[in-house]
């Protein structure tokens, strides 16, 4: 009887440890690209510039950085960084392993870094975040958007390259609904809309303020404050 007894009171305690143990999945994101709810598809001079003309992308790449979310006044801030390159899916698509499963009423990004990772070589090796190095001469550190394509205009059709860079420039998505993370098949769909680089809370105009702007800080920050809000999810 006594080894009966036991027996049960080990069950009980190992049930108990069970169920009051933080169970941890794997998240998978993954990032879909539109233009005011028009599906991106890459060459095409399809979309629509707030300032009038039509435009088209051919290369959007950045940095994803800074995760942080919350649960019950419980902050978790992964410290990955993830390059993403909007032409290839697998590299719109990543990952955080070993993720509490619990429910987060608040999360957060960044496309970008803060000052602390924006060093030259602060990354690694990797090819990746090598190819998106920002010139020593400008201060080092890395890209943390390459935004490229066309776009027609009364007068003929021209090129821009949106490159971003530089303390201060990162641009920090917080309008991302609460998610929970289960066991099992935990997938979270993002939308990135392109247009928002150009229209919120200013007009960008590539005639006006730059259609090349890669170390011009007025219109970089002029991109980066209408970039903190280009993401939404389902």
């Amino acid at each position: 009887m006594k080894y009966f007894f036991w027996l049960a009171v080990i069950l009980l305690f190992c049930t108990s440890c069970r169920k009051d143990s933080e169970s941890f999945a794997d998240v998978r994101f993954q990032i879909k690209y539109e233009s005011d709810g028009k599906e991106l598809i890459f060459d095409t001079l399809l979309y629509d510039h707030p300032a009038g003309y039509k435009y088209s992308v051919s290369r959007i790449q950045f940095l994803i950085s800074g995760l942080e979310a919350y649960s019950m006044h419980t902050q978790m801030q992964p410290e990955n960084v993830w390059f993403i390159d909007g032409a290839i899916n697998i590299n719109s698509e990543f990952q955080l392993h070993a993720f509490p499963c619990k429910y987060y009423d608040n999360w957060s990004l960044t496309i970008g870094l803060d000052s602390n990772i924006n060093k030259t070589g602060k990354l690694g090796n990797s090819e990746d975040f090598l190819n998106m190095a920002w010139p020593e001469t400008m201060g080092g550190g890395y890209h943390f958007l390459k935004l490229e394509g066309m776009y027609k205009d009364s007068t003929g059709i021209h090129g821009y390259a949106i490159h971003i860079g530089g303390n201060g420039n990162e641009m920090k998505q917080e309008k991302l609904k609460a998610f929970t993370v289960k066991e099992n098949n935990n997938e979270i769909i993002l939308h990135l809309n392109v247009n928002e680089f150009f229209k919120n809370p200013e007009l960008y105009d590539f005639n006006k303020d730059g259609n090349y702007i890669m170390g011009y800080q007025t219109a970089m920050k002029k991109i980066a404050v209408n970039g903190r809000d280009v993401m939404f999810h389902d």
